[in-house]
């Protein structure tokens, strides 16, 4: 049995394959449309098409309820007509699309539409149902999700994970936050607000983007205790895992706002730090009175996550460290795209009947590119740079990253969510702190942004304290402080590190470079980001070479190739070359 599930709603559009309970592709639109949380339903069938999801049209299609409808059609063939009257938005655009053959009934390539029915379910599918427990605390938390009771919308969910079931045990709601500035438009005070816009908002008066809060995750350790009292005022926790928001921060955030434009650079920065020390401090403490509800009430001591706000690697650790939890799951592609797993698995043990036997113990769920389609790409840009085929590709690396060198990844299929994982990276030696300097240059990142180190699964623990493995780059551990020198590039400034460990069975290329850069260096540990520059993440070879060659990177290594800019010439012997000719 096949399925294909579909992700995202208002951003992140992706697509998974399920073939006989395992996952056989996902891949997420930005990847194909090269524009950032693409959700363009227009051009969904880039998905599909370009993902290689060609084969399988004929399937099963099943989807989650995007926030703001939910959908489903089950049983005959759904026509356009149909699929308008149902709401389904996307799957309309389906047939609208150019390149889909026209041929009758309408939806000639699924056989049924499903749906799962919310939203915060899909999420808790993604996590749960490929997992490696059989019962599970499951929590969901984002900004929100299916419109279900009162004008309401999910915002935090808590789910009893066992076999192939999730029950619910509590969801909480919340009213969107309003944009508009009109204080008596705003909710009453008593209103419950979402902690995922609560920290958005944080982000917005940061100065960064909605979907940037990745920045003000790593923008918070800069900070200080000064905001705190104020903004943690407007939350209060209460039993049953409430979680009150008084909506009236907006007023503090917009007060914020305005001293920030007040301030120098320096004070400015370190204001905003203060803003993102303090919100991130309070989404710590929420997430971890929700689930030690969770964990009263379940008894369970195994927790899966899922949503945006599981991306927040910070208060993930800190679950580990302060709550009953003694394993944990984290959805690598815990942000919409993910919904696509969660709905494909939904659909596929509903209707298989089948046990769950899949374990996703990796993200490297795109498409892979062969030698001879690599080979086409650097072809087209032959002269611009030196191509070598090294007989020791991984040797070879290692001492290009040992001499200083940065850099590009590119190997097998791409990693599904929004991490580098490994397959389309950008490497770099972390010992020195200038190197942190000179790959956030490249990449054109902020200054203060942190890099993440990938380490030998089997030398985690000689270098960070913590226990627990972290193959998605999901939790953040206290580098050992013995280490945190030789570790410049890669400890953030309190001395913390968003971990990824490396597993040889998971990922035997990146492993063994990793190892030759250990034998060179006595450090089986390599400075890893994505390989992109602000943008989304390389997908293919021709996105890869052009990424290069716009680039200050040292190398590119892709496949069995590596590619290296073209030797500039010494301006002073040049000069002394036409002296000598004159």
């Amino acid at each position: 049995m096949r399925v294909i599930g579909l992700g995202g709603g208002l951003h992140d559009l992706a697509a998974c394959l399920v073939e006989d309970g395992r996952v056989v592709r996902a891949i997420e639109q930005e990847r194909l449309t090269r524009l950032r949380h693409a959700c363009d339903h227009e051009v969904l069938t880039a998905c599909f098409r370009r993902g290689n999801f060609d084969p399988w049209f004929r399937e099963q299609l099943a989807t989650a309820a995007v926030p703001e409808i939910a959908y489903c059609l089950d049983g005959e063939p759904i026509t356009s007509v149909d699929a308008v009257t149902h709401g389904t938005r996307w799957m309309a655009a389906l047939w609208r699309t150019e390149g889909w053959p026209h041929v009758r009934p309408p939806l000639w390539t699924f056989r049924h539409l499903h749906k799962v029915p919310s939203h915060h379910l899909a999420h808790a599918a993604s996590a749960f149902l490929v997992s490696p427990f059989d019962e599970a605390l499951t929590l969901v938390v984002d900004s929100f999700g299916t419109l279900r009771r009162r004008g309401q919308f999910e915002t935090s969910s808590l789910w009893h994970g066992r076999d192939r079931e999730l029950h619910p045990i509590r969801t909480y709601y919340s009213g969107r936050v309003p944009t508009d500035t009109t204080p008596k438009r705003w909710p009453a005070a008593e209103s419950n607000c979402s902690l995922g816009v609560f920290y958005s908002d944080v982000t917005l008066s940061c100065g960064f983007r909605v979907l940037d809060a990745g920045k003000t995750m790593g923008l918070a350790p800069w900070g200080t205790e000064r905001l705190l009292p104020e903004l943690a005022a407007f939350v209060q926790f209460a039993d049953g895992g409430e979680i009150h928001i008084d909506p009236r921060y907006l007023i503090f955030l917009r007060a914020c706002e305005r001293t920030i434009t007040t301030l120098d650079d320096d004070d400015r920065f370190a204001y905003q730090a203060d803003l993102a020390y303090a919100a991130q401090k309070i989404l710590e403490d929420a997430v971890l009175h929700l689930v030690r509800f969770g964990c009263e009430t379940t008894k369970l001591r195994t927790l899966c996550l899922a949503g945006g706000v599981a991306l927040n690697a910070v208060a993930n650790a800190r679950i580990l460290e302060e709550t009953p939890i003694e394993r944990i799951y984290i959805q690598p592609a815990a942000n919409d795209a993910g919904i696509a797993i969660g709905a494909a698995f939904y659909t596929y043990y509903r209707r298989s009947k089948r046990p769950r036997e899949f374990v996703m113990e990796h993200a490297y769920l795109g498409r892979s590119y062969s030698n001879d389609e690599i080979a086409e790409a650097l072809a087209a840009v032959q002269g611009a740079g030196e191509v070598e085929r090294p007989a020791d590709l991984c040797g070879h690396t290692a001492k290009l990253l040992a001499d200083g060198k940065i850099v590009g990844w590119f190997q097998g299929g791409s990693e599904f969510g929004p991490r580098a994982l490994g397959n389309r990276s950008i490497l770099a030696d972390p010992r020195s702190k200038d190197t942190w300097e000179r790959v956030n240059a490249i990449k054109k990142r902020e200054w203060f942004r942190p890099f993440a180190p990938a380490v030998l699964a089997e030398a985690q623990h000689e270098f960070f304290e913590l226990e627990t493995a972290s193959p998605y780059m999901v939790l953040v551990s206290r580098v050992r402080k013995e280490k945190q020198a030789m570790l410049a590039a890669v400890t953030h400034v309190d001395g913390t590190s968003r971990l990824q460990t490396v597993e040889r069975q998971t990922n035997p290329l990146l492993h063994k470079l990793i190892s030759d850069f250990a034998a060179r260096t006595g450090v089986p540990v390599l400075l890893n980001t994505s390989f992109n520059i602000q943008g989304p993440i390389v997908e293919t070879p021709a996105d890869a070479v052009e990424t290069f060659f716009r680039s200050d990177l040292d190398a590119l290594v892709i496949g069995d190739y590596l590619l290296l800019h073209q030797p500039r010439p010494n301006v002073s012997e040049h000069a002394n070359h036409l002296l000598t000719r004159a």
